[in-house]
C-alpha cells in the first residue's frame, strides 16, 4: 500500500527507524479477520433476546412463562449481557486493528497487540531475511487474503501475518527490497554487519587518507642516514674515557 507523509512520520515516532530510513509499505489486517468475532458476539446478542423474550410468551395453559413483575428483570439482565458481549466482541476486533507490519528499505519490523495494555515490536535487518513465502487456502485465495511468512537464521523468530490482503504483493515487495538492500551492502553503498561478531561494533568513521610531502620525506631519510653513519663510526672508534691510559 502507499505511505502517506503522516504515516511515514507516525512510523518513525513510534518505532526504532532512523530518520534517514525510508518507510516503503504498512500491512494491515485483512477486513475477514474482523468476521469471526462479529459473527460470534451477534449469535450470542441473538440467543440473549431471543431468551429473553421467550420466557415473557405465554405457555400451553395460556399463562406467561415470566409473570409481568420479573419480566423487566428478565430484559434488564438480557440488556447487561448484551453489553458485556459486545465490548469483548470488540475487544479483538481493536486489537488486531492495532496490528501491522512495516517495510523499510533497511528492515522488516512487526507491530503485534497481544493484550490491551501491551504490545510487540519485532525488528529484523533486511539482510536477515533468508525466505518469504506465501499460503493461501480456498476461502483466502476467493476473498484476496493469505499467510505471509519471513524466515529469519539463527534464533530469531520467524514473522508470521495469518491474514495479510494481497500477501503474494506483499511478499515480491518484501523480495525486492531484500534485493535492493544486498545490493546495496555488496556494492558498498551501505555498511555490513556480516562477520563483525568479533569486533563488537562497527566503525562508523571512514579511515583517513595521509598525504606526505616528497621533500620533507627525502630530508627526513638523509636524515636517518646521517644519524646510522654517525652511530657506525661511534661503533667502530668508541671514544676514550677520561681517565684511561
Amino acid at each position: 500500500m502507499k505511505v502517506t507523509p503522516k504515516q511515514d512520520q507516525q512510523c518513525h515516532q513510534m518505532l526504532p527507524i532512523d530518520s534517514d530510513e525510508k518507510v516503503l509499505a504498512i500491512y494491515r489486517h485483512h477486513g475477514f479477520v474482523y468476521v469471526a468475532p462479529i459473527v460470534a458476539g451477534g449469535l450470542v446478542i441473538g440467543v440473549l433476546m431471543g431468551l429473553s423474550t421467550l420466557l415473557t410468551k405465554l405457555d400451553f395453559s395460556g399463562t406467561p412463562i415470566v409473570t409481568a413483575e420479573y419480566q423487566k428483570y428478565v430484559f434488564g439482565v438480557a440488556d447487561v449481557l448484551s453489553i458485556l458481549t459486545a465490548i469483548f466482541t470488540l475487544i479483538p476486533i481493536w486489537l488486531r486493528s492495532k496490528e501491522y507490519i512495516v517495510l523499510t528499505d533497511e528492515a522488516v519490523l512487526q507491530v503485534l497487540q497481544p493484550a490491551l495494555f501491551a504490545n510487540k515490536v519485532s525488528q529484523t535487518s533486511l539482510e536477515g531475511v533468508s525466505d518469504v513465502s506465501v499460503r493461501q487456502d480456498f476461502l483466502g485465495t476467493m476473498l484476496g487474503y493469505g499467510k505471509l511468512s519471513i524466515e529469519t537464521p539463527g534464533e530469531q523468530d520467524n514473522y508470521e501475518y495469518t491474514y495479510l490482503p494481497q500477501p503474494r504483493d506483499a511478499a515480491r515487495e518484501i523480495i525486492e527490497a531484500h534485493e535492493d538492500f544486498s545490493a546495496a551492502l555488496q556494492s558498498g553503498r551501505l555498511p555490513t554487519t556480516l562477520g563483525s561478531a568479533s569486533n563488537g561494533a562497527i566503525n562508523a568513521t571512514p579511515a583517513t587518507a595521509m598525504s606526505v610531502n616528497a621533500a620533507e620525506y627525502q630530508a627526513f631519510l638523509q636524515f636517518q642516514q646521517q644519524q646510522s653513519q654517525v652511530a657506525a663510526q661511534e661503533t667502530t672508534n668508541p671514544t676514550p674515557q677520561a681517565g684511561s691510559k
